[in-house]
C-alpha cells in the first residue's frame, strides 16, 4: 500500500515538474521577443530624438531670419 502511494506522489511530483518546466520554456520565449521589441523601440526613439534635434536647429535658424528680416525693415 505504501508503494501504491509513494508512487502516486511521485506521479504527480514529475507532472507538476513538467508542467512548471514548460510554463519556464514558455517565458524564455516571452523575454526573448520582449527584449526584441524593447531593442527595436529604443532604435526608433534615438531616430525622433535625431529629427527633433534637427527640426530644433531649423526653428532656430528660421527665428533668425525673420528677425534679420524684422530688423531691415525696421
Amino acid at each position: 500500500m505504501k508503494m501504491d502511494a509513494f508512487q502516486t506522489n511521485v506521479d504527480s511530483w514529475i507532472k507538476q515538474i513538467n508542467s512548471e518546466f514548460s510554463g519556464i520554456k514558455n517565458s524564455s520565449t516571452n523575454i526573448s521577443e520582449n527584449t526584441s521589441n524593447i531593442n527595436f523601440n529604443y532604435e526608433l526613439i534615438n531616430g525622433l530624438k535625431e529629427e527633433i534635434e534637427s527640426l530644433k536647429n531649423e526653428i532656430k535658424a528660421l527665428t533668425m531670419l525673420q528677425i534679420a528680416h524684422l530688423k531691415k525693415k525696421v
